[in-house]
């Protein structure tokens, strides 16, 4: 019985290290401005809620080329990845908070404290972020 409990929960903490890991290459490839490596882990179009915006936005490979197009550079650094399960949802999340430094073609900087939710399907692929801004 302690064996098939143990395994269960083996088959758990494998799935939440294979979710930090699909947050992780999102994260990589939107630091590298590679839009086709995000989407490589992301579903054709993702619902972003941005901390700014009052409305999410439905996000596809050409509108997140759009939104690259004015950076040189982008440095995502997070501080931790905190992978969970919402009972009676059918995906996990992984909350990730992160300071970013974003490099613009015209020479100006943003600076962001981000707290964000990546929703991951059970085919693995991002699917929505949630975006907060966690200034302190």
């Amino acid at each position: 019985r302690d064996f098939c409990l143990s395994r269960g929960l083996g088959d758990v903490y494998k799935r939440q290290d294979d979710d930090v890991a699909i947050v992780k290459e999102f994260i990589a490839g939107y630091a590298a401005l590679d839009v086709e490596r995000i989407f490589k882990v992301s579903t054709d179009s993702v619902k972003v809620y941005l901390h700014n915006m009052e409305k999410p936005m439905s996000i596809n490979r050409q509108v997140l080329s759009e939104m690259l197009s004015s950076y040189d550079s982008i440095n995502a650094t997070a501080v931790y990845y905190l992978p969970y399960k919402v009972e009676g949802w059918d995906q996990s999340v992984v909350q990730v908070v992160s300071k970013e430094v974003r490099y613009l073609k015209d020479g100006g900087i943003e600076k962001e404290r981000l707290l964000e939710k990546f929703m991951i399907s059970k085919e693995g692929k991002v699917t929505a972020v949630r975006q907060f801004d966690a200034a302190w």
